[in-house]
């Protein structure tokens, strides 16, 4: 196959270009006069445009290397470097396509997949500024998902959980965000510009932010508790990101003393970088949450679909499955996700409020919850954590565990009650190898 490649590859650089044998340059000895120069002109455009050449084509990668010698090699090649980890040895680059091949034949490289795009998994339906909140006399309101998952049942314990939340950012100044339980890392985005964790110029990082840990302070909107934050910028502005940045900003997770992710971005396929990345974090004994995509559709969305992720549906108020939810036995727990009401900003950095609607806004209630179950009872592992909240969700739809809602509803005081009745020391549950999804408690039941 490679050696048809390379044939075709070389047929094509032999064989003339129709399109520009009549342009091509002529030496010094067959110049035309100025009057048949112009002539020239007015049948094939100026001279300048038919010595133009044609743009290079290039395209976005994440190259996995077996040594230094790969990764030399990959560099070499490349037109930029974007991203590079020593530990994960992979590169993010951009290469003329044309050397693709070139690249894939040495011996010293491992792996080349697309750096695709992702993007953010929740959208705005409707801002509300701090004076029009006030106004309505809501001087602190408990949005419903609050409610709904049992977090006004609950207080922080007494070991409690970092979140780490990789998405737009967060305006740390907003007056219901708990500044003091918040730090992060800025860093550079794949589009060269400076991604800044307490800047937030798209609204969805500061909505998930408040989510998880809006202040208790009869003010504005309350979170699921005060819990601990690290904000790391997996997307730009626009609520985008390549796949090397999302591994990026999870990598910067690893060392922020979170033990809790949450991750309301998506994207239809992930690389082995990525895969590998989420695979080592969970043996790390992270707990990771993943939106499952608002498309309404049995179509897999990562890195929520990866089996070490939880998988996380919405429903609405109701508790009926929220539509635009996608949904198959990959779905593991689901949680409030039509018409949030949260924290958020603007492109001017305004302090604002605003109902969002989507998987990404399930995402962080059950990831809050989590943190908040986990907080009480830190001699726990992830799995026994990820086990217990799964066997005291709310069952909806079919019994037991769906396509639609997984094992249900998160239930912050269930868990905590049943980790109550069967404590983790010496338990048995929870061991075994985690299949995600409706697979999950008959892969580590006992």
């Amino acid at each position: 196959m490679k050696v048809l490649i390379a044939l075709l590859v070389s047929l094509v650089v032999l064989l003339p270009d129709p399109s520009h044998a009549e342009h091509e340059p002529m030496d010094d000895a067959e110049h035309h006069s100025s009057s048949e120069t112009n002539a020239a002109s007015k049948r094939h455009g100026p001279t300048s445009l038919r010595k133009r050449k044609r743009p290079v084509k290039t395209t976005r990668v994440i190259v996995e290397f077996a040594n230094d010698a790969g990764m030399d090699h990959a560099v070499r090649l490349s037109t930029k470097v974007y991203h590079q980890s020593l530990n994960r040895r992979y590169l993010a680059v951009e290469i003329e396509s044309s050397l693709v091949q070139e690249l894939a034949d040495n011996e010293n490289i491992t792996n080349i997949q697309s750096d695709g795009f992702f993007y953010e998994q929740g959208y705005l339906e409707k801002e509300v500024s701090l004076e029009e909140h006030h106004d309505r006399k809501l001087f602190q309101t408990t949005p419903y998902g609050i409610t709904m998952v049992q977090a006004d049942q609950v207080d922080v314990g007494q070991s409690p959980v970092r979140v780490c939340i990789a998405d737009t950012g967060t305006l740390a100044q907003h007056p219901d965000l708990p500044i003091s339980l918040m730090k992060g890392e800025n860093r550079v985005s794949s589009f060269d510009t400076e991604l800044k964790w307490r800047r937030d110029r798209r609204g969805h990082g500061t909505h998930v932010a408040g989510t998880v840990s809006a202040t208790d302070n009869g003010y504005g909107v309350r979170g699921v508790g005060q819990i601990p934050l690290y904000i790391t910028r997996a997307l730009n502005d626009a609520g985008q990101a390549r796949e090397s940045d999302l591994i990026e900003a999870i990598e910067e997770c690893r060392n922020s003393g979170a033990r809790v992710i949450s991750l309301s971005i998506g994207g239809g396929g992930m690389s082995s970088a990525l895969s590998d990345l989420l695979t080592s974090l969970y043996q790390e004994g992270f707990l990771i949450f993943g939106a499952s995509g608002n498309n309404g559709e049995n179509a897999k969305m990562y890195p929520a679909a990866h089996s070490l992720v939880v998988a996380v549906g919405a429903v609405q108020p109701d508790y009926t499955i929220w539509p635009s939810s996608n949904y198959g036995n990959w779905i593991e727990l689901t949680g409030p996700g039509k018409s949030i009401y949260s924290t958020t900003t603007n492109s001017l950095g305004q302090s604002l409020y605003a109902y969002y609607s989507g998987t990404s806004m399930a995402t962080p209630h059950v990831a809050a919850v989590a943190a908040l179950v986990w907080s009480h009872f830190p001699q726990c592992t992830n799995t026994q954590i990820r086990y217990a909240l799964a066997k005291s969700a709310v069952d909806l739809g079919g019994s037991g565990c769906d396509q639609y809602f997984g094992y249900g509803v998160v239930q912050a005081k269930s868990a905590i009650d049943w980790l109550t009745k069967n404590p983790c020391n010496g338990a048995t549950y929870g061991k075994g190898t985690v299949n995600g999804g409706c697979s999950l408690l008959q892969s580590l039941s006992t």
